[in-house]
C-alpha cells in the first residue's frame, strides 16, 4: 500500500492555500507520494490513518477547524502523529497545531481558543505582522525570514509566532521573524514517534501562485523570484524533518 499526503479540505480552509499546499505537496520526491484531499468527515471516521505518512492543515481559520473537529477529530490526528505520523500545519493550520490561540488580542474580532491539536505547548500568537483582512489579501507581504543563518523572503499573510509555555523545551526553531524580534516562525517538534512541523509563513506558495489580477498579491511576484532558493531550501529542510523526499530545486 503506497503511502499518501492528506490535506484537509472542508469549512475554514482557504482554496488558495489549499491549491498551493498540494501543488507544493505533489513534486514532493519528485511525485512519489499521492496527494488527497480530507473532509472532517474523513478525519472523523479515521480510516485515513491506515495509509497516511504526512497529515496537512492548509491556511484558513483555525477556529472553523476546531468547530468541525472538536473531539473525535482531533483525537484521530493527535493519535496518528503519536503513532509515527507527522503533521504539517501552515499559517492557520500552524495555529490549530499548538495549544492556544491569540489572534487579534484586544480587537473587536479577537479569537481565543484552546480546542486545538496542542503538539505546541504554548501559544501561536498572530497575526505577526498587522493588520489582517479576513476578505481580501490586503496584509499580505513577502516577509523576511531567516533559517539556518540565511535570510530570505517569502509569502506571509496572518501568519502567527509561537510562545512556548515555561518549561517547555522540545521544540526547534526552524526559522525566525528578524523583523518582528526574531521570534519563532517555524518550529518543529517530536510528538509521541512522530513529527510536527507548524508553519506561520506559507512557504506553499510559489511566485507563480501569486494573483496577478490581486493588487495586493500581483507585486510580490517579483521579489519572491528572487528568493525561490530560499523557500525551496526551506521546504527540503521541512521535509526532511517530516521522513518524506523534498523537492528538487
Amino acid at each position: 500500500m503506497s503511502e499518501k499526503i492528506y490535506v484537509y479540505s472542508d469549512k475554514g480552509v482557504g482554496m488558495q492555500s489549499f491549491f498551493c499546499a498540494r501543488g507544493c505537496l505533489r513534486r514532493w520526491g519528485r511525485g512519489a507520494y499521492a496527494v488527497r484531499a480530507l473532509s472532517a468527515a474523513e478525519v472523523v471516521e479515521g480510516k485515513w490513518r491506515e495509509d497516511a505518512r504526512l497529515f496537512v492543515m492548509p491556511g484558513g481559520a483555525s477556529s472553523l477547524y476546531s468547530e468541525k473537529l472538536e473531539g473525535r477529530g482531533i483525537e484521530c490526528i493527535r493519535d496518528f502523529v503519536k503513532r509515527g505520523g507527522a503533521y504539517l500545519g501552515i499559517c492557520a493550520g500552524a495555529y490549530f497545531g499548538a495549544a492556544r490561540t491569540e489572534f487579534n488580542k484586544g480587537l473587536p474580532d479577537a479569537v481565543e481558543n484552546e480546542c486545538q491539536l496542542g503538539f505546541f505547548k504554548g501559544k501561536a500568537a498572530g497575526p505577526a505582522f498587522p493588520p489582517y483582512d479576513p476578505n481580501s489579501n490586503a496584509g499580505c507581504r513577502a516577509t523576511l525570514i531567516e533559517a539556518d543563518g540565511a535570510p530570505f523572503r517569502t509569502f506571509y499573510n496572518g501568519g502567527c509566532f509561537f510562545v512556548p509555555d515555561d518549561g517547555f523545551t522540545d521544540y526547534e526553531i526552524a526559522a525566525s521573524y528578524p523583523e518582528c524580534g526574531g521570534r519563532a516562525a517555524v518550529v518543529f517538534l517530536p510528538f509521541g514517534a512522530g513529527r510536527v512541523v507548524l508553519s506561520g509563513v506559507h512557504f506553499e506558495f510559489s511566485p507563480q501562485d501569486m494573483d496577478m489580477n490581486d493588487p495586493y498579491q500581483a507585486p510580490l511576484r517579483n521579489v519572491l523570484e528572487e528568493n525561490e532558493d530560499g523557500r525551496l531550501s526551506l521546504i527540503n529542510k521541512v521535509a526532511a524533518y517530516l521522513r518524506t523526499e523534498g523537492a528538487d530545486k
